[in-house]
């Protein structure tokens, strides 16, 4: 656990107090726990509302960061809403017209006299005027901004650009040190089998890597020996990290975690970064962190540098924390735990958000019964039960009683001729991916399970269904069981666009367009879904179909050199009947949008890969040059 050793930050878990958007503004730093569906975009919205009429925070003083750019726009568009509402609530008391509302938030803002509404009113009106100057941003564009804004000399190349994804660079870097050192030498690791770790030590650059010694020149050799494999790895993902930097200094990119660090380290300047911390306070007195539990130790570090402090009214200022502590133990999300928990301990208050807005109370009920006194991990983060919201007592499902329940744990037993108990692996992807198909059939059945709708009830869709899994890979495995069984399903992972099958045939096209002559090429895309040509006649083919299809690929390769990747796709749509081929399998539409998706980003500036180029290898693996940013 990068930032602390396991169990050093283990800590009960205090028995926060319910949060209420109407009460005392926090000040200081604050942590409020928040659960899926317990209303935080909402909070923040009333939070930044209130401490602009309230307290006459200038709304360009308030910072909001979140993590995707989805939520920053959602976040932007729900902060005006709020404020607006405000300003006409405040109006209407000012004028007479509107009395106490269920809204809590609203009734804050309207207890106090004439002339403190009066000058609520005035602050929500100048704030909307300004509503441009509000700094609602991702952590790393937030990063950027400042580093740009601070008029310091920081390590970073003159002409910036940010790369979304490192991920082909990493690879090409660990890819190179390995050809360099290791070619033709016994007991040479593969590429898989350092990469995870090589791209653990790139996201966290000053993590030691243990052990620390050079590797002997036998560990080459010794491939049985874990010891002297683990020194291997470490050496090489040590010096694939020095290449990283190095590369990226020559090709004057930054990554996501390089804006982090330079900004630490620019704080950190002696007088330099006393004068920054001091700008950066002036400019900014509250700050509200969501998704908190995704922070690691370097933005943590950074955030408490500028804004923790104690709870003072004579100079308002806050550092509010929101985030779901059960989160906080996933590490695939880059959260990590130690820096949640330090920030807990460091807080002035803690407060919840003990209201669940979305599910139904029999279902909350269910899960609070399962875990029920549940510690995860060495943490000492508890379960922590929350209560339905008005209108969602009971269960809102109709049907059959046993398509009705709340929560269903199913044991999916191994039964048959053959004595072998399965493997988890082959459980996973046999046993319990049958079991699945066979249960979503059921609740889809016309009549067993209605769910409320726009009109009254209705039955069952497949969009209502969702099921999650530990990997992207069992997540296919499970989508081409369902379409199987005649159920449409889409995929929906948090992987790029990049790693999906689309990307796989684009990669085989644009190899072809390279190479023309290269049968294997041109029969990889024959097999895709571009053309669809039948496997089984491609093994074998005559040669009028081998032919054809190299004078197709040669006109298409034409294509891309006069009028780019757009002329190509069009000439593929018209000449292959690719939508309508496509439409007319089950998932096909997913398919066709994610060729589209890919074509309009390899459209974007992208230039197609060469001979060798990393190609898609799941949810961690490559991705072509040119992935897609993250939301």
């Amino acid at each position: 656990m990068s930032g602390s050793e396991p169990g050093a930050d283990v800590l009960p878990t205090p028995r926060a107090r319910p949060f209420e958007v109407g009460g005392p503004l926090p000040l200081g730093t604050t942590v409020l726990d928040a659960s899926a569906g317990t209303g935080k975009t909402f909070a923040i919205a009333a939070l930044v509302t209130r401490y602009v009429a309230e307290l006459g925070i200038d709304l360009g003083e308030i910072l909001v960061v979140t993590f995707t750019r989805a939520a920053t726009a959602e976040l932007r568009g729900r902060i005006r809403q709020r404020l607006v509402g405000a300003r006409d609530h405040l109006a209407g008391v000012l004028d007479g017209r509107s009395a106490a509302t269920e809204d809590p938030v609203l009734d804050a803002l309207a207890d106090a006299d004439a002339d403190e509404l009066a000058r609520r009113h005035r602050r929500l009106v100048e704030a909307l005027d300004g509503i441009d100057r509000a700094q609602i941003a991702t952590i790393h564009g937030w990063c950027q901004q400042v580093l740009g804004g601070l008029g310091l000399a920081v390590d970073l190349p003159d002409e910036l650009t940010v790369l979304e994804d490192e991920t082909a660079l990493v690879e090409q870097v660990t890819r190179d040190l390995l050809i360099e050192r290791f070619t033709d030498r016994p007991g040479a690791p593969g590429l898989t089998d350092v990469l995870d770790a090589v791209e653990a030590a790139c996201r966290t650059p000053d993590a030691p890597l243990v052990p620390t010694e050079e590797p002997h020149e036998d560990d080459r050799a010794d491939q049985g020996d874990d010891e002297a494999t683990g020194r291997l790895i470490a050496w090489v993902a040590r010096d694939a990290r020095h290449r990283l930097a190095a590369r990226k200094r020559r090709l004057g990119v930054v990554g996501h975690q390089d804006l982090l660090d330079v900004l630490r380290a620019t704080l950190r300047a002696g007088t330099t970064g006393r004068r920054a911390v001091e700008t950066l306070r002036t400019r900014t007195r509250i700050a509200l962190i969501d998704e908190f539990q995704d922070t690691d130790p370097v933005q943590w570090d950074i955030l408490q540098t500028l804004f923790r402090g104690a709870a003072d009214p004579a100079d308002p200022r806050a550092l509010v924390l929101i985030g779901d502590p059960k989160q906080a133990i996933y590490r695939f999300r880059g959260a990590d735990v130690g820096a949640y928990l330090a920030a807990t301990r460091q807080a002035t208050d803690r407060r919840t958000l003990t209201t669940n807005w979305r599910s139904d109370e029999a279902l909350l009920a269910a899960l609070d019964r399962l875990l029920a006194g549940s510690v995860y991990g060495e943490t000492g983060i508890e379960h922590v039960p929350v209560d339905a919201a008005p209108g969602h007592e009971g269960s809102r499902l109709r049907g059959e009683p046993d398509a009705c329940q709340p929560l269903v744990l199913r044991a999916v037993l191994h039964e048959g001729p053959d004595a072998r108990p399965p493997t988890a692996t082959s459980a996973r992807t046999g046993l319990i991916v049958d079991d699945v198909v066979a249960q979503t059939a059921r609740l889809l059945a016309p009549g067993t399970l209605q769910i409320p709708g726009t009109e009254g009830h209705r039955d069952l869709r497949p969009g209502d269904v969702a099921v999650l899994v530990r990997s992207n890979h069992d997540a296919l495995v499970v989508q081409r069981a369902l379409i199987d069984h005649g159920i449409a399903a889409v995929l929906n992972s948090v992987g790029s666009v990049f790693a999906t099958d689309a990307a796989a045939a684009w990669a085989d096209l644009l190899e072809a367009l390279l190479r023309p002559s290269d049968a294997a090429a041109v029969r990889r895309v024959a097999a895709g879904p571009f053309l669809a040509t039948d496997p089984a006649a491609l093994i074998d083919a005559e040669e009028p179909l081998v032919d054809a299809l190299h004078e197709t690929i040669h006109h298409w390769g034409e294509l891309a050199r006069e009028r780019g990747i757009p002329a190509v796709h069009h000439a593929i749509s018209e000449t292959t009947g690719l939508t309508a081929r496509l439409l007319s399998h089950l998932g096909g539409e997913r398919t066709l949008t994610d060729l589209e998706h890919v074509g309009a980003l390899r459209h974007a500036g992208q230039r197609p890969p060469g001979p060798g180029a990393p190609r898609p290898r799941g949810r961690l693996g490559a991705r072509l040059p040119g992935a897609d940013a993250p939301d």
